[in-house]
């Protein structure tokens, strides 16, 4: 097995609304591990059949599900499908996290911060979850990996399989993402030290960026607080200390 081992940034960043639900999520420190079926882009984490297998391949597969395998294709693609439904399946009811490595991207202000008025929070990589953060490859092609290591491995955090869930289309490299696996979906909690930094978009309400301030310096004393502006010259967001 080939494990991803490239370690994390020591800080990560997280692109988010400053609705009520996420400052009761940052007032509890929780985080929220989506269903990868529900990611915006259609080719996200979908399980493809494109590697070939042998006969002793499919043999073992089918050891391993419990049917017979007589080497017919028919009966080949059958046991390929279910296969592609199990993993599917994990899809649904597991949850992933995405952060990026920077926190001054215009278009993730826009997309995932509503149109820079929410946040983006800077979480420390040394602690749990955080040290887990696996990076996003980006490709022209879909990930290949094999039928018989996706239902001997599944899901497993440094299996194969995660080529599946860490692999997009290269128009999404601006993100420069890195992603935490979890087996299942919901939120999950964090220590209160591995949040050090929130940074402000232009564009949210004066009034709540003062509340989510008071709220937080009471969680975390070593909290640091950024402000952005729109800069004067070039297409950015400059971010004050505050």
């Amino acid at each position: 097995m080939r494990k991803i081992t490239n370690p994390p940034p020591a800080k990560l960043y997280h692109y988010t609304s400053a609705e009520e639900r996420t400052i009761n999520n940052l007032e509890k420190q929780l985080i929220y591990f989506s269903q990868p079926c529900h990611f915006n882009d259609i080719f996200d984490s979908r399980v493809y059949k494109n590697a070939k297998l042998n006969d002793k391949d499919w043999k073992e597969i089918c050891k391993i599900i419990g049917c017979q395998y007589s080497g017919n294709l028919n009966k080949a693609n059958q046991i390929s499908e279910r296969i592609k439904h199990a993993l599917e399946d994990i899809s649904k009811k597991s949850g992933i996290f995405c952060m990026s490595e920077v926190a001054d991207n215009l278009l993730m202000w826009g997309h995932y911060a509503k149109s820079y008025s929410g946040l983006c929070l800077e979480f420390e990589t040394r602690l749990s979850p955080f040290e887990k953060a696996k990076k996003v490859t980006y490709s022209a092609e879909f990930p290949l990996v094999s039928q018989l290591k996706q239902i001997k491995e599944k899901a497993s955090e440094n299996s194969e399989n995660m080529k599946i869930f860490l692999t997009k289309a290269k128009c999404w490299d601006y993100e420069k993402e890195w992603r935490i696996f979890h087996h299942s979906f919901g939120k999950k909690k964090y220590d209160s030290a591995s949040l050090t930094g929130i940074y402000f978009g232009p564009k949210i309400e004066i009034e709540k960026r003062k509340s989510i301030i008071s709220l937080m310096k009471t969680k975390n004393p070593n909290l640091q607080f950024y402000i952005g502006r729109i800069s004067d010259k070039k297409y950015e967001i400059l971010f004050d200390y505050v």
